[in-house]
């Protein structure tokens, strides 16, 4: 998935726990076989640490599932039991002695933090507090030479959720920043932040129920746990962008009348915007009009959230007079335009 340097700085953010643990393990079974291909010796002495804050319990079926699909008698990483305030001096410390133990014997290539709240004290909304925690990184990195990542969570609102909960400056530190999304049955890992190379394309995965060998709980009956499939590459980050706001058009035209210009669907900006901000049809009540005004402003176009000038930008619709515009992809409408019959 993705090729792990020494200091290295990551984060991965989700609103799903139970999706961190699975997808680590299926991690650390990457850069082990990354290893194996370069190479590297004995891969086996390159170590995986996870500290970890919450979930130890159910970390023990997780790493047993692992072991039994690899065909393997050592998981080869080493788990903390609890966690401590990293961004303290008492537990930056108490944090280094665990470390420092495990680099007599192994070469540390990856410690994962999980997750931040649990490793941090004070406020991840402070840029102030969040520069303490982000110090506590750098010098684990610098004094072992490894990897740091953080798994940590998104906020609640749906517009958060492609970043990391709390202060900017958590975003700014990071060499790379992952997000896990879960739709249904749809489980995606997403690359939004590549500090130094393109973003890598997006992967599809599922969760694998596992009987583990040997396993009965207190009624006799297996005990199962779970392994991650991969399912290939998904969508990318910019195909998804144009999908929201192709969608986003095709509604709006519905809602306007669906009028045609010669064979091409067009809409007024004065409907668009009219539509967005008073028609009970969208999600039953309007949004502000300055929102509004920038999603239906030709010369804004910067953003996906622009729509009508993000649009104009890649080429999708064109201005046939003042304020008109015409959608010019017949087959990506038609996609779009039978998917919002159905709603």
């Amino acid at each position: 998935i993705v090729v792990i340097h020494r200091r290295l700085y990551l984060c991965v953010v989700s609103c799903y726990f139970w999706c961190y643990v699975f997808f680590f393990f299926q991690a650390e079974d990457g850069i082990r076989d990354a290893q194996e291909s370069r190479g590297l010796g004995d891969v086996y002495k390159r170590q995986v640490v996870y500290l970890a804050g919450e979930g130890n319990y159910g970390l023990r079926s997780r790493v047993a599932a692992w072991m039994q699909q690899r065909g393997v008698q050592d998981a080869a990483i080493f788990i903390s039991k609890s966690g401590c305030n990293l961004n303290t001096p008492d537990g930056w410390l108490h944090a280094m002695q665990y470390l420092r133990r495990v680099a007599q014997t192994h070469d540390i290539i990856l410690v994962i933090v999980d997750t931040l709240p649990r490793f941090m004290t004070g406020d991840e909304n402070s840029a102030e507090d969040t520069k303490t925690m982000i110090d506590a990184c750098d010098a684990i990195k610098q004094a072992l030479e490894t990897a740091v990542m953080l798994l940590h969570h998104t906020g609640h609102a749906e517009s958060a959720q492609n970043r990391a909960r709390g202060s900017s400056a958590w975003r700014g530190a990071l060499d790379v920043e992952m997000g896990i999304t879960v739709n249904g049955d749809k489980k995606t890992l997403v690359m939004h932040k590549m500090k130094d190379a393109e973003l890598a394309p997006s992967q599809r995965f599922e969760l694998q129920k596992v009987a583990i060998d040997g396993w009965v709980d207190e009624d006799g009956e297996p005990v199962y746990g779970a392994i991650v499939n991969w399912l290939g590459e998904g969508e990318s980050k910019e195909d998804a962008q144009i999908k929201r706001a192709v969608h986003e058009f095709a509604r709006a035209w519905r809602a306007c009348g669906a009028r045609y210009l010669g064979d091409r669907p067009v809409i007024t900006t004065y409907e668009w915007r009219n539509w967005l901000t008073r028609t009970p049809e969208n999600g039953g009540a309007g949004i502000a009009e300055s929102t509004a005004r920038k999603k239906t402003t030709p010369t804004m176009g910067s953003s996906p959230s622009h729509t009508l000038g993000w649009l104009l930008a890649k080429g999708l619709l064109v201005e046939q007079a003042v304020d008109i515009f015409v959608f010019v992809d017949d087959d990506l409408f038609a996609v779009h335009k039978a998917a919002t019959e159905m709603i």
